[in-house]
């Protein structure tokens, strides 16, 4: 499973990076058709985005976003 990191308006850590990876990794186990997982973290103004689309082998993706005031602090 690839995992797919893009950054809009933002930076990110490294430990923030490696943690999002090590989480997305972990989906694996429960859909094996689970072939990339594209997350886009974005900054517009006051507000900060996150959005994961999950791509599954035979499937349509699947899409989640979240928004808040800042990201999580690891």
């Amino acid at each position: 499973m690839e995992v797919r990191i893009t950054l809009r308006h933002t930076t990110l850590s490294e430990s923030l990076r490696a943690r999002t990876e090590e989480l997305l990794s972990k989906l694996k186990k429960y859909d094996a058709r689970v072939s990339v997982v594209e997350v886009i973290f974005d900054k517009e103004k006051n507000s900060k985005k996150i959005e994961e689309i999950l791509h599954i082998d035979r499937s349509d993706p699947i899409v989640a976003t979240g928004e808040g005031l800042e990201l999580a602090k690891l």
